[in-house]
């Protein structure tokens, strides 16, 4: 299982948005969640926090990794975790599979999987 973990930032208001999708070596998606922070004064902790965040939530599975990747390959996460403070969606929620909105990021991440 592969985590990818996306974190956006909102200056003028110091909230942020975190999210996190962990796929198996298909790309098919498991599970995904979004949560919203309050408070956070830079993007680098904005980053931290998301990151923190995915490791405590995660922490009890199993056979699952984390990785750097590009932007460009960290599509989904990332557009998660800026619906929390470009779509105001402050609600916390884990998930199974991924969300139908992004259905075909989803499905084009997925078939990137080995490149």
């Amino acid at each position: 299982m592969k985590c990818n973990v996306g974190a956006a930032w909102s200056q003028g208001a110091w909230n942020s948005g975190a999210a996190w999708i962990l796929r198996d070596h298909r790309g098919r998606t498991s599970h995904h969640s979004r949560r919203a922070f309050s408070g956070c004064l830079s993007s680098c902790e904005s980053e931290l926090q998301a990151l923190l965040w995915s490791l405590q939530a995660l922490k009890d599975l199993r056979d699952w990794s984390l990785e750097h990747v590009v932007t460009e390959r960290n599509r989904v996460a990332m557009l998660i975790a800026k619906s929390v403070i470009n779509g105001n969606r402050f609600q916390s929620y884990v998930a199974t599979g991924g969300p139908l909105w992004l259905n075909p990021a989803i499905r084009e991440e997925a078939s990137n999987v080995d490149a």
